[in-house]
This record gives C-alpha cells, sequence and structure tokens, in this order.
C-alpha cells in the first residue's frame, strides 16, 4: 500500500522567460538596459552589472563554465541584476497573485485563486549569450504551503502569460495611506510599486526588457519555465520505493508545469542523485525534491538555496543552448528553404543565401567550442544533473539535428558548385571546340593561301631563271655584236643562254621552295646566295670578255689567203680596213 504523500515544508521558484536577441549586439544591448530606468518618487535604475556574482553560482564550477557566464572578454554572457533598492520598492515585502476579474472555467472545480508571495534570493537576473540567447529570471517564495497540490498550481498559475490566464501581482494598499490605489487603467509606471496596484508579470518583464526590442528581442514561447525547488521533511527518503511511488505524480506534475485538475503525464526525464535530492527535467520545467536528513543536520537548512544556486547553472547553460540552437536552426531552415525552392534564376540571391549558411556554419562551430560544456562541474552529481537537463531539454538532439543540416548544407553547396563548375567547364569546352573548328578552318585557308603562294613563287623562280638567261644572252649577243667575230658572237650567245640558265636555276632552286625558308637552324649559313650567284656570272663574263678578245686578236694574226682582188672584194675589204684602224686603237 502506498505511504502517505510527504507534506513539504519550503518551496522557492525561478520563474525563467527565454528569448532571443541578435548575437552581434550583445555589448551594446547591455549597455542600453543599465540605462533603463524607472522615474517614480525618484530615477531608480532597472539594471546594474553587479560588482560580484553570488558564491553558490561560482562553487565547485569548472573555470571555463564560470568565464564563459559571468567573464568579461568578448565571447562571455552579459549577468545583470535589478538593484535591490529598486527590487524592493517594486515588491515590497510580498504581494498577492490573484486572479483577474471574470476569469474561471464553468463547472471546473477550482483551487485557490490567490497566491501570497514574496520575492526571493536570488531576487530578478538576467543572462544574455554570446550565441543569440537570452534568460530572464525572478525568483519568489510562497509565505504559506499549502501541500503539493497548492505548490504545483502555483507554478502552473506564474507560469502563465497569456492575458485570460495570467494571475496579476497587486501590493497590499494600507487604509491608512492617503493616496488612492492605481487604477487598473492607468500606465505601467503609474502601478509599479504602488500599494494596490496590479499588473501581470509579462506586463512587467516586457516593460523591463523594452530596449531590447533595438536588438532582436523575442520571446520564443508563449509561457514561462520553472525552476522549483521543494524541501521536504526527514521522513522522505526518496529510495525508500512507498516514498517514491507516493511523489512521482507531484515531481512529473512540477516538471511538466501542468495544471492542477489535468490527468498529467507520469514520464518524465529523473534522476534521484542522492537519498536527499529527487531531479526531473521536462521541456518546460525543472523539479528539485529535496529532503532533510535523519537524524537532522545544520546543513539541512542550507539544501534548498545550494539547488537553487548552484543546480541552477546547468539548467541555465542547458536552456542557453536550447535557444542558440533553435535560433540557428530557425535562420537555417528559412535559409535552406528559400534555397532549394525556386530562387535558382537569381544567382545574386542565391549567393546571398550561400553565404549566410556559411555564417551560420560558423557561428555552430563558435557555439561548439564556447557554450556547448562536455562537463560543468567538479562534482559528478552536478555533471549528472548538467545530462540529465540536457535530456530533458533535448539539448543534444537539437544539437545533432543543426550539425546534420548544416553538414547537410555545405554538401549541398559543394555539388551546387561542383554542378556549376561541371556546366561552365561544358560551356568553355563547347567555346574551345569552337574555337578549334575555327582555327582549322583558318589552317585550311591559311594552308590553301600558302599552297597558292608557293605556286605562284614557283612560276616566278621559273621566269627568274629564263629572265637571267635571256639578259644574259642579251647581253652576250649587244657586247660581242660590235666588238668580236660573228662566229664567235653566235656560239656564245648559244653557250651563255645554256650556261646562265644552269647557273640561275643551281642558285635559284626553283624545284625546291623549302630551300628559301627563313626558319633555319641559329649559325647556319647557305652555300648559295645571291653573293656567290653574281660572282659566278661575273666571273663567267669576264672570261668570255678574255676569250673573245683572244679569239679576235688571233684571228688578225693569220694572214687572209683566200681573199680576191675583185672589186666587190676590194670594197669589202677596204670596209674592213677601214674598221681595223678603231680595232687597232682599242
Amino acid at each position: 500500500m502506498t505511504a502517505p504523500i510527504q507534506a513539504p515544508i519550503q518551496h522557492c521558484l525561478r520563474l525563467l522567460l527565454p528569448f532571443f536577441l541578435n548575437r552581434n549586439a550583445l555589448c551594446e544591448a547591455e549597455g542600453a538596459l543599465i540605462c533603463r530606468t524607472h522615474e517614480a518618487q525618484k530615477i531608480r535604475p532597472c539594471w546594474e552589472k553587479p560588482d560580484e556574482v553570488p558564491t553558490l553560482y561560482q562553487d565547485e564550477a569548472l573555470p571555463n563554465v564560470h568565464d564563459f557566464l559571468f567573464g568579461s572578454s568578448p565571447g562571455c554572457c552579459a549577468y545583470l541584476r535589478v538593484p535591490d533598492e529598486t527590487a524592493n520598492y517594486w515588491f515590497k515585502n510580498g504581494g498577492m497573485f490573484s486572479k483577474q476579474s471574470g476569469q474561471g472555467n464553468p463547472g471546473v472545480l477550482e483551487r485557490p485563486t490567490e497566491f501570497e508571495v514574496g520575492l526571493a534570493a536570488p531576487g530578478i537576473e538576467l543572462f544574455l549569450s554570446p550565441h543569440g540567447a537570452g534568460v530572464f529570471s525572478v525568483s519568489f517564495e510562497p509565505k504559506r504551503i499549502a501541500g503539493p497540490r497548492f505548490l504545483q498550481d502555483l507554478n502552473y498559475r506564474l507560469s502563465q502569460v497569456r492575458s485570460f490566464v495570467a494571475y496579476r501581482f497587486r501590493l497590499p494598499h494600507s487604509p491608512r495611506n492617503p493616496d488612492p490605489p492605481p487604477a487598473p487603467d492607468a500606465p505601467f509606471g503609474e502601478r509599479l510599486g504602488k500599494g494596490g496596484g496590479a499588473f501581470t508579470l509579462v506586463e512587467w518583464v516586457e516593460f523591463l526588457l523594452e530596449p531590447l526590442r533595438a536588438f532582436g528581442y523575442r520571446r520564443i514561447q508563449e509561457q514561462f519555465s520553472v525552476y522549483s525547488v521543494t524541501r521536504f521533511g526527514p521522513a522522505a527518503d526518496f529510495t525508500n520505493p512507498n516514498v517514491a511511488a507516493s511523489l512521482v505524480p507531484y515531481l512529473a506534475a512540477v516538471a511538466h508545469v501542468e495544471e492542477y485538475h489535468h490527468v498529467g503525464s507520469l514520464a518524465v526525464a529523473g534522476h534521484i542523485l542522492n537519498p536527499c535530492h529527487w531531479a526531473a527535467v521536462g521541456s518546460l520545467g525543472a523539479a528539485h525534491l529535496v529532503a532533510d536528513q535523519d537524524p537532522p543536520h545544520p546543513y539541512d537548512n542550507q539544501r534548498l538555496p545550494t539547488v537553487l544556486y548552484k543546480y541552477f547553472i546547468p539548467y541555465l547553460l542547458s536552456l542557453m543552448q536550447r535557444i542558440a540552437l533553435q535560433r540557428i536552426m530557425r535562420e537555417a531552415r528559412t535559409t535552406i528553404t528559400e534555397l532549394t525552392c525556386g530562387c535558382e534564376e537569381r544567382p545574386e540571391r542565391v549567393a546571398e543565401l550561400i553565404g549566410g549558411l556559411r555564417v551560420l556554419n560558423s557561428q555552430s562551430l563558435a557555439f561548439t567550442v564556447n557554450g556547448y560544456f562536455a562537463e560543468v562541474s567538479s562534482r559528478e552529481a552536478i555533471n549528472q544533473y548538467y545530462e540529465l537537463a540536457q535530456q530533458g531539454l533535448r539539448v543534444q538532439d537539437r544539437f545533432q539535428t543543426v550539425q546534420r543540416a548544416l553538414n547537410d548544407a555545405e554538401v549541398m553547396d559543394n555539388n551546387r558548385f561542383q554542378s556549376g563548375a561541371l556546366t561552365e567547364l561544358g560551356h568553355l569546352a563547347g567555346k574551345l571546340n569552337q574555337t578549334i573548328d575555327n582555327l582549322k578552318s583558318l589552317l585550311s585557308e591559311a594552308g590553301e593561301n600558302v599552297r597558292i603562294v608557293a605556286n605562284v613563287q614557283s612560276k616566278v623562280e621559273w621566269l627568274e631563271v629564263f629572265f637571267v638567261s635571256y639578259y644574259a644572252t642579251a647581253m652576250v649577243y649587244y657586247v660581242g655584236h660590235d666588238h668580236f667575230e660573228d662566229a664567235f658572237v653566235i656560239g656564245s650567245l648559244l653557250a651563255a643562254s645554256f650556261l646562265s640558265g644552269i647557273i640561275a636555276f643551281y642558285f635559284l632552286n626553283p624545284h625546291k621552295l623549302q630551300a628559301h625558308s627563313s626558319s633555319r637552324q641559329p649559325g647556319h649559313r647557305s652555300e648559295k646566295g645571291p653573293i656567290g650567284f653574281l660572282i659566278a656570272m661575273m666571273f663567267l663574263f669576264a672570261a668570255w670578255v678574255a676569250l673573245g678578245f683572244f679569239c679576235h686578236q688571233k684571228k688578225q694574226e693569220i694572214p687572209n689567203h683566200y681573199t680576191t682582188v675583185s672589186e666587190p672584194a676590194n670594197k669589202d675589204y677596204d670596209r674592213a680596213s677601214n674598221a681595223a684602224p678603231s680595232i687597232s686603237r682599242k
């Protein structure tokens, strides 16, 4: 038989509001928040950067975790608090959360409609991550505890932000206060911190975070997440099956932040860290059940604040990891969807989207090395709770999904680049083939032109051989006709035509066109050339002239025995005699 449910003796909860933020404007956002003030009676700063971090936040936390959350170097989070003076002015010694008029569901059994609470340590905090995640935190403690069902309903009611179900906080108004309570529709600044002034928590949070709207502020859920710690007496040994069975419904309901009259689910990511500490994490909540020791121990009074501070750090890191991964996935989904749905015809937009994917890859890498920790503490129990928080918030699944999506997008980009490169190479190959065909056509035309020129050159050179032979024969005729004997001249004409033609043929080589190529080896000198041709012709001409004079001289020395003395002969002789003196003069 199940043992009676244990009675809680203390309860404290943190209301957490996660949101997106421009990751590139962290310093500007921090500066804008510090300048935020509330002008009521006197100017009160809304945020400050504390000089010291609570000791329990640093206790047993690894140095890299502490530096990431509370450091001041680039890549660290921004940690802000509402000053105690301002927080005390707003909440005084506590107030009442109650329903707005007209709320409620007819026919449904209602639980208490009022919850008297006070602001609890660590107060009002803000954590801004360099990966575009933000978490707002405010802590409350109920003035009285009426049982687990009451605490379950407290967590649920305070977590609601929708206007038709959200409870309003109101400071008590003293009858001796001469100032009347602010009207429900008065400006928010006039209701805040005034007795009888009522406001919803989301209205108050939006007032505090108003400067962040210029830096991409956006809530990611329409409900506060709840991190709560419930303390039980020494009878609550969580390793006792009967005690555990009696507390499972409450633990699951608080971890799921469920309404009290809902059936609820008992399936929850939970772990008994030790006999006096039982933890569970859901999508919207984290529940810690702690118990006093038996026999009592002085540490019993410190157990709840220790869990409220020290174990909050692993949960905070997991929550910020979840927000950062949601932001990366959200941007990647938008980019990849547009990239794969009909923007191929806009190369500029495709290049812009691919650049965006590369930026997301860089952000994922930065998150991996500066924000996604394998362990957070030197204590095993805290590391176990860190794993439990990541499991309950599904951080590891989201991280794997983001990595897989970005890797697939990178592969798609590489395939697209390769496809584009191959297409471009195909175009270039086509143009190259066309160019080669044009070159072949030009070479063919050039070859035909060369053949025509070679044919003409061959004919011209044959004509040159003819011209040389002709002019050599003509020169022999004109020179020898007046100075040499007719028989010698006639023989010389025949010899000159053949010899000059042979010499010209030998030197001009009209049958070997390649002999005229200018592309000869360096230093090569032709044995044939115009100088050799001129020397040969001059030598033959000189030899011919000398031979002509020699024959003519011999002809003059031989007596003419065959000449008759007839008159015609004498006349011819007289003409020869008349010509003789001119020859002798020469």
